[in-house]
């Protein structure tokens, strides 16, 4: 039996919820869930600084880059009211990705500043998607220092990340698409890739999803939902679709199974 976690990450105010029924509304309707990393207050200023010329994060609309404002999840009351009926009808799992999304937000080791935003971000969620569960934290940009692990585990979320972020951990030793249970009884799940990326041929998306499902017996995929509709110009139309292409794959696929990520361990 494979299992199968999916994970899309930079839900915000910025997120009309017609994107995500463009991208997952076919799981839905077969009753599989996603995991939605949602951000509770984004900036408008955030910027990429691993890449060059540092560009805006490009989870940013291109009419509000560069404001340097939080826009609160709240303000979207099209996307909350969505979410909460998802949320209700367990087809979406929430998940507290940071607080601002700034890079590297959390590769911190400022107990103050890491508690802080923690309980911050929470606080905004729970206000926003009061049918919402919120058990599962998801770093931005996948980078989580020692200090901000402990802390986030002491609050008993559940960790879904990239290995390369839990060197000096306890869970150093993971690889790729694998879960382990940590003191709490939390999870740490992991997943290194986004199989979709305007990085790669969309063909080379589908044939590097394909392998990993193939190989593993537990699969985290996980996209940028703003992958498909990017400002890279004609091509995230043949992003749409590979991922179709991909779903129907997966639709096909006998014992398999699709779980949020704080559902019971695995056995």
């Amino acid at each position: 039996m494979k299992t199968i976690y999916f994970r899309d990450d930079d839900i915000s105010f910025f997120t009309h919820p017609d994107k995500l029924d463009r991208i997952y509304g076919r799981l839905w309707e077969n009753n599989i869930p996603v995991n939605l990393a949602v951000i509770p207050m984004p900036r408008g200023d955030v910027r990429v600084l691993h890449r060059d010329g540092h560009p805006f994060d490009p989870g940013i609309p291109v009419e509000l880059r560069g404001q340097s404002r939080e826009f609160p999840l709240m303000g979207n009351g099209l996307l909350c009211n969505f979410l909460n009926m998802m949320a209700q009808k367990r087809l979406i799992e929430v998940c507290l990705h940071g607080y601002h999304h700034l890079y590297h937000e959390f590769d911190d080791e400022s107990p103050k500043i890491v508690a802080s935003k923690l309980d911050a971000g929470k606080r905004e969620l729970r206000q926003a998607l009061p049918n919402a569960i919120i058990d599962t934290f998801i770093s931005p940009y996948d980078r989580i220092s020692p200090t901000a692990f402990e802390m986030i585990s002491a609050r008993s979320y559940n960790i879904a990340t990239n290995t390369s972020t839990l060197n000096n951990t306890d869970f150093e030793t993971m690889k790729a698409h694998e879960l382990r249970t940590m003191d709490t009884g939390k999870q740490v799940y992991t997943g290194d890739d986004y199989f979709f990326s305007h990085h790669r041929a969309p063909q080379d998306c589908i044939d590097l999803a394909l392998k990993q499902l193939h190989e593993n017996d537990t699969v985290m995929v996980t996209n940028h939902y703003w992958t498909f509709f990017y400002d890279w110009g004609a091509e995230w139309h043949e992003m749409l679709n590979a991922w179709d292409q991909f779903v129907d794959e997966l639709l096909r696929l006998p014992d398999v199974q699709f779980k949020m990520f704080s559902d019971p361990a695995i056995k």
